[in-house]
């Protein structure tokens, strides 16, 4: 276990709304070290598992 999951516990929820939208856990966000303005790539790993993984900056303009 590490320090973020000591502090920040498993597991969070989220639901899908109907607009296909989510709201994140603030602590899970503060886990991640994630901040708003963040890039955030979605990746699906297999069925009804996405993950997360933060853009370094520039990297969104470099691919589109």
């Amino acid at each position: 276990m590490n320090a973020a999951e000591e502090h920040y516990p498993q597991p969070r929820l989220a639901r899908v709304d109907r607009w296909n939208q989510i709201t994140l856990p603030t602590a899970a966000l503060a886990a991640a070290r994630v901040r708003p303005g963040d890039v955030l790539r979605v990746e699906v790993k297999t069925d009804g598992v996405l993950s997360l993984v933060r853009e370094h900056e520039g990297s969104l303009e470099a691919s589109g």
